[in-house]
């Protein structure tokens, strides 16, 4: 089975990548602070998942991020990228967009710091 390596490291690097987007998103236009914030709202959505996963599974022997998890993850990216679509409204579009961007960016960083169980 995978798990997550260090969930307080992803959970840093999502928070890092948070405090960069607050910072374009001070000087952005409409367009562009539209879609940063649909991406901040994906990655605090699934850093508040692997918050709630572990106190779920508990803080001891079983303090773990693991597949069944990332399933959820996955499903709340497909959800994302089918939302990203042309909508009448661009403040949508450009929304979605965003969060589809920012769903599939947290899920790689993820991806990439699952490992086997030893």
């Amino acid at each position: 089975m995978k798990v997550l390596k260090d969930p307080d490291q992803v959970l840093q690097i999502m928070d890092a990548k948070l405090d960069e987007l607050h910072k374009k998103f001070d000087e952005a236009d409409g367009k562009e602070a539209t879609e940063i914030g649909g991406q901040e709202i994906a990655i605090i959505r699934i850093a508040g998942y692997i918050r709630h996963a572990i106190e779920d599974h508990g803080y001891f022997e079983n303090d773990y991020f693991g597949v069944t998890d990332m399933a959820c993850i996955y499903g709340y990216v497909a959800d994302a990228r089918r939302k990203d679509r042309e909508y009448s409204n661009a403040r949508d579009t450009w929304f979605n967009k965003g969060i589809a961007k920012g769903a599939i960016w947290a899920c790689a960083v993820l991806e990439d710091r699952m490992e086997k169980e030893p």
